[in-house]
């Protein structure tokens, strides 16, 4: 006869055959795949210098009188760009291998049809209980109990096989979402065009320096059209060339244009005298 150490032994090593059995199974019959998914956002349009050393203004001059006039101008000194900021995400799916787990079902089904088959048959077979040769170890049993232990072990086996498969079939796949640093994608749509509107002129001041006579500036209208006046009671050096450079501009040019920057010059020539009209030219009235 069986005593109760016995039993609980046996039942704890069919605990423990089946626990291990799950555990290997599960791992045969899951799979885990990533992905990287990406999300573009509204393209905005950008204007970038060309080359950081190019201006993206320029300008002419010239004396009239005691006054320089010029003319300011946008150059094509700015690429279109545009540019998108994508949003990417990490996508960790768990799901299960349909294949395995099928067959883990029929397998487990066949393991337990042959656990029945072993139970079945152990009621025909010898109820003689033998205890071996006696030795420290050995275990009094008959062939009818042992193919009964056998029959419940592989029984368990087989139900845990196919249970097992069945739910990793009915499962549905675990998603995991993990969010990556942004990347920004940028692409040139139109090259050398002007780096602003020809409004954003306004506000440009622009000046000279006289030799001796300090430095005289004035402010660019919308259209680009400067005016510096010098007062007549200060000479013009005639024949020398002066630059005329920028002292200031608006928050548009801010990042593209520094204050000295040349934008063109200017030749003071000698200024004619105006001669009076000879009385007998006037016309009478």
């Amino acid at each position: 006869m069986f005593n109760n150490t016995s039993q609980h032994s046996s039942v704890a090593r069919r605990l423990t055959a089946v626990w291990v059995l799950a555990s290997s199974l599960s791992g045969c019959l899951s799979e885990v795949s990533s992905s990287v998914r990406e999300t573009p956002g509204a393209p905005v349009q950008h204007l970038r210098l060309v080359r950081p050393e190019v201006l993206p203004i320029a300008g002419q001059f010239r004396q009239a009188g005691h006054a320089v006039i010029g003319q300011l101008v946008l150059t094509g000194a700015c690429n279109a760009e545009s540019v998108e900021h994508v949003k990417r995400q990490e996508i960790t799916e768990l799901h299960t291998n349909r294949n395995s787990a099928v067959g883990w079902v029929v397998v487990g089904g066949l393991i337990a049809v042959v656990g029945a088959g072993l139970l079945a048959a152990s009621g025909d077979a010898d109820q003689h209980v033998t205890c071996g040769e006696q030795r420290a170890g050995d275990r009094c049993d008959s062939e009818a109990s042992a193919m009964q232990e056998l029959g419940v072990t592989t029984l368990l086996m087989g139900l845990t096989a196919g249970v097992t498969g069945g739910v990793f079939l009915a499962r549905k796949p675990q998603l995991e979402t993990k969010d990556l640093p942004e990347r920004e994608a940028s692409r040139v749509i139109s090259v050398g065009v002007a780096c602003a509107p020809t409004a954003s002129l306004n506000g440009v001041i622009v000046g000279f320096e006289l030799p001796g006579q300090g430095t005289w500036s004035a402010r660019a209208a919308a259209d680009g059209a400067v005016r510096i006046e010098v007062p007549r009671a200060i000479p013009l050096p005639e024949g020398t060339t002066v630059q005329v450079v920028v002292e200031s501009v608006p928050a548009t040019f801010g990042n593209s244009v520094t204050p000295g920057a040349v934008l063109g010059e200017v030749k003071f020539e000698k200024q004619r005298t105006a001669q009076p009209s000879s009385p007998h030219l006037a016309s009478k009235r």
